[in-house]
C-alpha cells in the first residue's frame, strides 16, 4: 500500500473492488439465466404444421429432421463466426488516454482462423423411424479491429478501467464442409459492437469486460445435387453478449468467460414429394433460438503482439418442440494473433 494512503482510502479501494466483482457476477448469473436454449414455441410450431400439411403421413420425419438442420447449421455458422472471446486473448478494454496532445496505443487488430465441429440431421427424404445424421465442419478466418473510445474510471492507481469503453468491428470468411450429401459452402459474415470495461487488469486484480455484438444478416443456400434430398434457405443474424475475466501470470496469460447467442431470421425449405406444387415446403421470418457458450484461453504476448489460443464448447439447442434433439455439446477453437497500436 502507498505510504501516502490514509486506512479510509484503502477501505473504500476494497469496497470499490468488491462492487465490481458482485457487479460481474451478477452480469454472468443474468447471462445464464436468459439463454436458454429454447426456440420460439410458437414459431416452430407454424413451421412444423406448415411442412406436415404438405407432405405424405408416411414422410412426416422428414419435416422435423429438416427443419432441425437449418437451425442446427444456423447456430453452428454463428458459433464459427463468434466463436469465444470477441477479442481473442485480450481481459481489459483499450481505452482512449491522451498524453501532452498525443494518442498512443488506442488500436488493436487481429487474424485468427477457428474451427468448429457439429452434427445436423440428414437432409434426405426419411421414413418413419430413421434418424440418420451428417457431421458438418466449419472453418473460419476472420479479422477483428478494435479502437478505444474511453479508457475509464480511475479509483486508485490498482483499480482502474472502470466503464471504459472500447468499438469493434470484424469480418469473417467461413468454409463449410459435409461428411456426406452435401456440396461444401463458402461465406461471408461481418458484426460491429462494443466491449465496456467493468476492470483493467492490474498486479492486484484481474481484467473484466463485458461485450455486445450485432451480426448482421447473412443468407446460405444449402443444395444438394441429387433430386432426393431437401433444399434449404437459411438467413442467420445474431446479437452475442459475452463475459470475460483474465489474468496475466508472467510471461503468460489466461482468460475464461461465458457467452450467450440469439439468433434469427428466415428458415425455408423445399422438400421433395411435398403434397402441393408450391414454392417450398415450409418458410418462416420469425425463427429464433438462444444458445450459451463457455471458454478459456491462453495467450503468450511479446511487445506489441499477442498469440493466443482459445477452446470452448457451446450448448446443444433443445430440440423438445421438433421431436428431434440435441443435448450435447459443440466443441470450437481459435488460434489468433493480435497486434495493439
Amino acid at each position: 500500500m502507498p505510504d501516502n494512503w490514509q486506512g479510509g482510502d484503502w477501505r473504500r479501494c476494497q469496497v470499490g473492488v468488491k462492487r465490481v466483482q458482485y457487479f460481474f457476477l451478477s452480469a454472468s448469473l443474468l447471462v445464464l439465466a436468459n439463454g436458454q436454449n429454447v426456440l420460439a414455441a410458437q414459431d416452430l410450431l407454424a413451421l412444423k404444421s406448415m411442412c406436415l400439411s404438405r407432405m405424405p403421413i408416411d414422410q412426416s420425419e422428414t419435416c422435423h429432421s429438416a427443419i432441425y438442420a437449418a437451425q442446427s447449421i444456423r447456430r453452428l455458422i454463428t458459433i464459427a463466426d463468434g466463436v469465444g472471446s470477441e477479442t481473442a486473448g485480450s481481459s481489459s478494454v483499450i481505452g482512449r488516454k491522451n498524453t501532452e496532445g498525443l494518442v498512443s496505443r488506442n488500436f488493436s487488430m487481429s487474424l485468427s482462423t477457428s474451427v468448429v465441429k457439429g452434427e445436423t440431421p440428414s437432409l434426405g427424404v426419411l421414413r418413419s423411424g430413421q434418424n440418420m445424421k451428417n457431421g458438418l465442419d466449419i472453418y473460419g478466418i476472420k479479422a477483428t479491429i478494435v479502437a478505444g473510445i474511453f479508457e475509464g474510471l480511475t479509483i486508485s492507481p490498482g483499480v482502474r478501467g472502470i466503464l471504459g469503453v472500447d468499438i469493434l468491428g470484424s469480418f469473417s470468411s467461413q468454409f463449410l464442409f459435409w461428411e456426406n450429401e452435401l456440396p461444401s459452402k463458402k461465406m461471408g459474415m461481418g458484426s460491429l459492437g462494443f466491449r465496456l470495461g467493468i476492470l483493467r487488469e492490474s498486479f492486484s486484480v484481474p481484467g473484466i469486460t463485458v461485450s455486445f455484438v450485432r451480426q448482421f444478416e447473412s443468407a446460405l443456400e444449402v443444395q444438394s445435387p441429387r433430386t432426393d434430398h431437401t433444399d434449404l434457405l437459411i438467413k442467420s443474424e445474431s446479437t452475442r453478449l459475452r463475459a470475460t475475466i483474465g489474468k496475466d501470470l508472467g510471461g503468460f496469460s489466461v482468460l475464461t468467460g461465458v457467452g450467450w447467442n440469439r439468433n434469427a431470421g428466415l428458415l425455408q425449405g423445399t422438400i421433395p414429394g411435398m403434397l402441393l406444387k408450391i414454392a417450398h415446403t415450409f418458410s418462416s421470418e420469425f425463427t429464433q433460438e438462444t444458445q450459451r457458450l463457455y471458454f478459456a484461453s491462453l495467450s503468450f504476448t511479446k511487445t506489441v503482439f499477442q498469440w493466443s489460443f482459445e477452446f470452448g464448447l457451446a450448448e446443444g439447442l433443445d430440440g423438445s418442440y421438433l421431436e428431434y434433439g440435441s443435448s450435447g455439446l459443440t466443441p470450437f477453437g481459435q488460434v489468433a494473433l493480435r497486434t495493439r497500436f
